[in-house]
């Protein structure tokens, strides 16, 4: 059927893109050593590096978001991506930020279908980011709970 079909070429389509993707591995794992020290849970909120080209993909097929097609500029020393998780109710996030050159700015902070994040993880996002980057004040939608 049509239906099968498409679905057919959809996953043809994705282990494309993971294969031509895993060149990027080495590359990603290098940069996200950078920020080791960054892997921390902070009130119950745990910030984990996503630092595989594999982590990526399998955050954004679960979050149901494109954090996936940031492969390249992870790997390129551009961003860092963590996977949050509230250790306490499982609600998880996505967070982006923009490393280049060591010039810290947050990016983005995204959960399931890029909705807004619960007001307990953007609190800890905020300690979090203000802790490993420097970085406070940021006005952002992503960083106000609704």
């Amino acid at each position: 059927t049509y239906e099968q079909l498409h679905e057919l070429h959809e996953q043809l389509t994705k282990l494309y893109k993971l294969n031509a993707d895993k060149n990027l591995d080495k590359n990603i794992a290098k940069h996200s050593d950078n920020f080791r020290d960054s892997e921390v849970t902070i009130d119950n909120i745990e910030f984990q590096i996503l630092d595989s080209v594999e982590k990526l993909y399998n955050e954004s097929e679960f979050m149901h978001h494109c954090v996936k097609t940031y492969c390249y500029t992870v790997g390129e020393g551009t961003y860092v991506i963590y996977g949050i998780k509230d250790l306490e109710t499982g609600d998880r996030a996505t967070l982006a930020v923009i490393t280049k050159n060591k010039n810290f700015s947050f990016n983005q902070l995204k959960t399931i279908n890029n909705r807004i994040a619960t007001k307990k993880i953007i609190e800890t996002t905020r300690k979090f980011l203000r802790k490993y980057f420097k970085l406070d004040n940021i006005v952002s939608h992503d960083l106000n709970p609704i």
